[in-house]
């Protein structure tokens, strides 16, 4: 709670950032959005951040897809869910809401991007 309001009034985590507590819970996820500008681009990566925007679009069949902004302690990056990907979590994906996401990283204009194969709610994950 206390996290929330530095958010909220400071527009900033003063203290400790919530998703470093929550990364030491998973042994497996490594990578944070520093360290996605060393890898190299097509890389499978595995990365847990919390939304903070969802922009939702229609592709040019009529689908839906959106562009997720991730953030971590780091910076952020963004998650592009196709229509298969997007309808998967459509019911349950929101702002503020800590993800753990997997997926295709891909370089566009110098900032990397992460093409989505597959998100999990980080309480819910079993790794």
């Amino acid at each position: 709670m206390k996290l929330q309001f530095e958010k909220e009034v400071l527009g900033f985590y003063l203290t400790e950032h919530p998703i470093t507590m929550i990364r030491k819970s998973f042994r497996d996820i490594h990578v944070t959005t520093k360290s996605l500008r060393n890898l190299r681009p097509n890389a499978f990566v595995k990365l847990v951040g919390l939304v903070e925007t969802i922009r939702q679009v229609r592709t040019k069949k009529g689908e839906l897809m959106a562009f997720v902004q991730l953030t971590d302690e780091f910076g952020n990056v963004s998650l592009t869910l196709f229509p298969k990907e997007y309808n998967g979590v459509i019911g349950w994906i929101k702002e503020e809401l800590t993800i753990i996401v997997e997926g295709q990283l891909e370089m566009r204009n110098g900032k990397p991007q992460i093409k989505t194969k597959s998100i999990y709610q980080a309480q819910n994950a079993n790794i």
